[in-house]
């Protein structure tokens, strides 16, 4: 006579063991797909994470095409642009504001007044081709800020100044974040900042 409560036990058992394989054999399969691809991300040295809320966007020196990445960003401007830079000697950079500026894009420059004529001269450069350039408030010690933030919802941070150095030969690292919020903080820290600067000589 057959036992039935034993042999639903042990169909049970059995089903038990069929779940628990399938569920490993699917994680496994896909954790290491999900391994494989960071491994491919990070070689390129850049990585993007989304949400629903938010994207975020890193960016490294050298070999992670920084200043493809910046000069992509300025070229999505509609509205406008602001940057605050400890220095500012790249030509590339600057002419990607530039062409914002004749776009229509409002675009505004806060700059370091100690760094070397070069960073001078790309200001000049920007204020003689229409874009607004100020020389950061003097009660600072020194303005080490890098930061764009572009259509008051995305904000470029990090370590990357404007130089050649900084994008193509430094270990740099940066990040590119979709969030009004911080947009909108980091906004207000340069309008402060802005009010208080003074005009290029």
């Amino acid at each position: 006579m057959v036992d039935f409560e034993e042999g639903n036990k042990k169909a049970i058992f059995i089903v038990l063991i069929l779940i628990i394989a399938g569920a490993s054999f699917y994680l496994g399969f896909y954790l290491g797909e999900g391994e494989s691809t960071a491994a491919q991300s990070n070689q390129s040295d850049i990585q993007a994470i989304q949400s629903t809320n938010y994207s975020l966007l890193l960016i490294t020196s050298p070999k992670g095409d920084a200043e493809d990445r910046i000069i992509e960003l300025i070229q999505t401007a509609n509205r406008s642009i602001d940057v605050e830079m400890y220095s500012f000697t790249n030509l590339d950079l600057a002419n990607a504001l530039i062409e914002a500026k004749k776009r229509g894009v409002y675009v505004r420059v806060i700059l370091d007044p100690l760094q070397n004529e070069a960073d001078v001269s790309k200001g000049i450069i920007l204020d003689s081709n229409g874009v607004e350039v100020r020389k950061a408030p003097s009660n600072f010690k020194i303005t080490h800020s890098k930061i764009m933030v572009v259509d008051g919802v995305i904000v470029l941070i990090g370590s990357h100044n404007w130089s050649l150095n900084a994008m193509f030969y430094n270990r740099e690292m940066s990040v590119i974040i979709h969030d009004s919020n911080l947009a909108s903080q980091i906004e207000g820290i340069f309008n402060s900042d802005w009010e208080k600067s003074s005009e290029l000589p």
